[in-house]
C-alpha cells in the first residue's frame, strides 16, 4: 500500500522571499510612519520652544512699557499697577515727568484699548507712543492734547478697536488736577470730611478714543485738598466676577479704598488687588486690570 506524503512542497527560494517580505511591509510602512511622525513632533516641539522664547521676550517688552521709577513729588504719594488676565493685555497706565519746568507737574495716564491677550498688547503701546509724542511739544490745553490723540488713535487702530482712557496733568504748587476723560471709568476722587468720605467723579471729557477721527474732547480742573485720594482704575476691577456670577462693582470698590485711609499709595493698591481677588473666590480673571493711587499728603 502506498503512503502519501503529507509535507507541503518545499517553496522556492523567490517565492520566500515574497512571501516574507509581504509579511514584512506593513511593519516596515508602519515603521517609517512612525518615524515621519516623531520628526513632526519634535519640529512641533522645537517651534512651539522657539514660540515660546519669542513671547517670553514680548513679555518682557512689555512690561517695560509700564514705569518702573516714579519720581519724587513734593506733596504727592502715588504708585500704578497692572494684572492683565493673560500674560500681556491692553491696559495701560503711565505717568510722564514734567517736574523741571517752571510750574512743576505730573501727568498721570490710564487707558484700556479693546480687546486682550495678545492682539491688545499690540496695540496698547500706540496710545502710548502718542500720547508721549504729543507732550514733547507744547498743547493749547489738555483737552486739544487728547483731540490731537484720538485722530492719532484713529488712524493706527482698525475700525473695529478704539480705548477707553483718562488722562491728566497734576500742578505740584496749586494741587489743582486738570484732565480729560475719554469714555473711560471715572477716576474717583475720595475726600474725607467730618461727616464722611465726599466722592467726587471725574466725568468730564468726550467719547472713546479711535472711533471718530472728528471726535473733540473738553476739560475740567478740581482743587485737591491735603488727605484726598484719588482712584484711577479699568473696568478689569470693577466688574471681576465670581463664581456665582456676581461683580465687585464701583460700590465695593469705594468702601474698601475708603478703608485704605492710613495707608500708602502702594498699600492701598496691593489692598485693593486682594480684595478683588478675595471676592473672585477662585474664579478666572475675566478681563486686564489697570489701577493708580494717588494720595495728597
Amino acid at each position: 500500500m502506498e503512503v502519501s506524503d503529507q509535507r507541503c512542497p518545499t517553496l522556492k527560494s523567490t517565492e520566500r522571499q515574497s512571501t516574507v517580505l509581504n509579511m514584512t511591509q506593513p511593519a516596515i510602512e508602519s515603521a517609517f510612519r512612525i518615524t515621519a511622525a516623531v520628526g513632526a513632533v519634535r519640529a512641533e516641539i522645537a517651534e512651539c520652544e522657539q514660540l515660546g522664547r519669542e513671547l517670553e521676550i514680548a513679555r518682557q517688552m512689555y512690561d517695560q512699557l509700564f514705569p518702573c521709577h516714579l519720581p519724587l513729588v513734593a506733596g504727592l504719594d502715588y504708585c500704578g499697577a497692572n494684572r492683565p488676565a493673560f500674560k500681556m493685555g491692553g491696559d495701560y497706565f503711565d505717568f510722564l515727568d514734567f517736574l523741571s519746568v517752571p510750574s512743576p507737574k505730573l501727568g498721570i495716564a490710564i487707558g484700556d484699548v479693546s480687546g486682550k491677550g495678545i492682539p491688545a498688547a499690540m496695540l496698547m503701546p500706540i496710545l502710548r507712543t502718542s500720547l508721549r509724542g504729543l507732550t514733547i511739544f507744547p498743547q493749547a490745553n489738555l483737552a486739544r492734547l487728547v483731540t490731537n490723540l484720538n485722530r492719532l488713535v484713529h488712524e493706527a487702530l482698525s475700525p473695529n478697536h478704539f480705548a477707553s482712557f483718562f488722562y491728566a496733568e497734576y500742578e505740584v504748587p496749586t494741587r489743582r488736577l486738570t484732565y480729560v476723560n475719554a469714555g473711560h471709568n471715572p477716576p474717583i476722587v475720595l475726600r474725607n470730611r467730618a461727616a464722611g468720605h465726599q466722592v467726587l467723579r471725574l466725568e468730564v471729557g468726550g467719547g472713546l478714543l479711535g472711533l471718530h477721527q472728528e471726535s473733540s474732547y473738553c476739560e475740567a480742573t478740581v482743587a485737591l485738598e491735603a488727605g484726598d485720594v484719588l482712584v484711577a482704575y479699568t473696568d478689569g476691577l470693577s466688574e471681576a466676577m465670581n463664581l456665582q456670577g456676581q461683580l465687585w462693582g464701583e460700590d465695593r470698590l469705594i468702601q474698601t479704598a475708603k478703608k485704605c485711609a492710613s495707608l500708602s499709595a502702594a498699600d492701598t493698591i496691593d489692598a485693593l488687588l486682594e480684595a478683588v481677588s478675595s471676592f473672585a473666590n477662585g474664579a478666572r480673571q475675566r478681563d486686564d486690570i489697570a489701577l493708580v493711587i494717588l494720595r495728597i499728603t
